[in-house]
């Protein structure tokens, strides 16, 4: 009975030495080091400053990320707008600024401003409207009734109906891109409008009008 008692003792020691074993505690870890890993500094990556060694053993520097900008472009253009925003420049009196951006004489055709407007052939019931309205025009761009053209802002940095700070998609008052127009059926005061659907591309025409308002509507 003597080996019996040894055993009993033997596995209550080991009963005791599991039942005393520490368990983890707040603030302790399990695995690696929890406190080290979250110890993210501010401005660093994930914890992980630069500069960072790649997996071809060449160091990998902090780099700025900038989102990518529109880059405007006037090349073979003298006039209308870079695709941007900006202005590739404004024609001289007696010229309009045709949609390739470039600026043509108005004696080809109806100036800037002046009316364009349908005819015994260039009606809405024939296979070139509207085309056949555009071709009236020196530019070869009607806003009808009104031959318009091409244009890029010059300024575009206030909300031009409310004077709130912010682009609008109209040029600023006190910047003529659109000027030169002839006295016609809608005066001869025009302002760079952005006509495009497509945000992030800008299609600037010149509308007749001084201040404009916000669309609420796509029947606007």
């Amino acid at each position: 009975m003597k080996f019996s008692t040894h055993i009993a003792v033997f596995f209550l020691l080991i009963f005791a030495s599991l039942s005393c074993s520490e368990e983890p505690t707040a603030g302790s870890a399990v695995g690696p080091d929890t406190e080290e890993m979250m110890d993210v500094e501010e401005g660093s990556t994930l914890g992980r400053e630069f500069p960072m060694e790649s997996a071809d053993g060449n160091l990998i520097e902090e780099q700025e990320i900038e989102s990518a900008e529109c880059q405007g472009s006037c090349a073979g253009k003298s006039c209308g707008s870079d695709g941007c925003g900006g202005s590739c420049g404004v024609c001289d009196p007696g010229e309009s600024c045709t949609a390739s951006g470039q600026c043509k004489n108005t004696g080809a055709g109806v100036p800037f401003g002046g009316e364009c407007t349908s005819t015994e052939s260039c009606k809405a019931s024939s296979s070139k409207w509207p085309e056949c309205l555009n071709e009236q025009c020196a530019s070869g761009l009607c806003l009808f009734p009104v031959c318009t053209q091409s244009c890029g802002f010059l300024a575009d940095e206030e909300n031009n109906e409310t004077g709130a700070v912010g682009p609008d998609g109209v040029e600023d008052s006190g910047f003529q891109s659109c000027s030169g127009a002839v006295d016609g059926p809608y005066g001869d005061g025009f302002r760079c409008v952005d006509v495009s659907p497509t945000p992030g591309i800008f299609e600037g025409k010149c509308f007749p009008g001084t201040t404009f308002k916000a669309c609420t509507s796509s029947a606007e």
